[in-house]
């Protein structure tokens, strides 16, 4: 395990000067492309919301000098893209949904306003649970949800690629419908519709229990004038805090 490395990446456009953001974003963009081009050659990955999104990396490090990218995801947010001139990937196929689903996504907008978007996914084949022993998705959802609760919000939506069940890497992270399924317009599989209505607790506090020495050794490269808490106060309030205090456990320094 410790040969691995948890980092967030924040609004790289306005990091462009921060040579660890420029060289993060790279790694993302070139093996996301390579990664995506199993399911379709022709697909081209990168697009705005690499810039202006939050990233969730896991590197595998057993040769220092040249760390491996092995999973990431991404948050992109409504306003945050309202103030690009951009809808978030999960806004832009909305037109294309049903029209009971176009409702129930409308029913669940207004209930939560501004949206948190999830998206992007990838892990290395040969790091999968399988390969490697290690939960990277449960991982890195983890983090998603640190950042999502110290940027203000409780949700997040997205869509998984039905080929593959990838709604699974999803259903431990907390609970949404399963009956909502669409012909995705530019990958044409089926995709199922994720709209995350309540975070399982005992997954994040499980989670973060088994991979402690890595969350708190998490690197963030975020803008100076981030207004969001540190990644490890946000560990301490949203879960040693208020996950235990939920669960009606004790939390994680009192039990040690």
């Amino acid at each position: 395990m410790s040969s691995f490395k948890l980092v967030i990446l924040d609004y790289a456009k306005n990091q462009l000067n921060n040579s660890d953001a420029t060289k993060c974003l790279n790694d993302l963009i070139v093996v996301k492309q390579k990664n995506f081009e199993r399911t379709d050659p022709d697909y081209v990955v990168v697009d705005k919301h690499d810039m202006i999104g939050s990233h969730f990396m896991i590197y595998e490090t057993s040769n220092p000098y040249s760390p491996k990218l092995v999973f990431a995801i991404r948050n992109t947010y409504e306003d945050r893209a309202a103030k690009h001139k951009l809808k978030t990937p999960f806004l832009d196929l909305v037109p294309v949904l049903s029209k009971e689903f176009q409702d129930v996504f409308n029913k669940y907008r207004g209930q939560r306003g501004t949206i948190c978007d999830c998206n992007s996914w990838f892990v290395d084949p040969s790091f999968s649970q399988k390969n490697s022993g290690l939960r990277l998705s449960d991982i890195g959802y983890v983090m998603v949800y640190l950042q999502l609760r110290r940027m203000g919000f409780d949700h997040f939506v997205g869509c998984t690629n039905e080929k593959y069940k990838a709604h699974r890497w999803v259903e431990h992270v907390g609970s949404f419908p399963k009956n909502m399924t669409f012909i995705h317009p530019t990958v044409p599989d089926p995709h199922m519709i994720i709209l995350i209505e309540q975070f399982n607790r005992k997954f994040l506090l499980d989670t973060y229990s088994e991979y402690k020495v890595l969350f708190d050794q998490i690197f963030e490269i975020v803008p100076a004038d981030a207004k969001y808490m540190n990644i490890q106060d946000a560990i301490k309030t949203f879960i040693t805090t208020e996950v235990s205090d939920v669960l009606q456990l004790p939390t994680l320094q009192e039990a040690s």
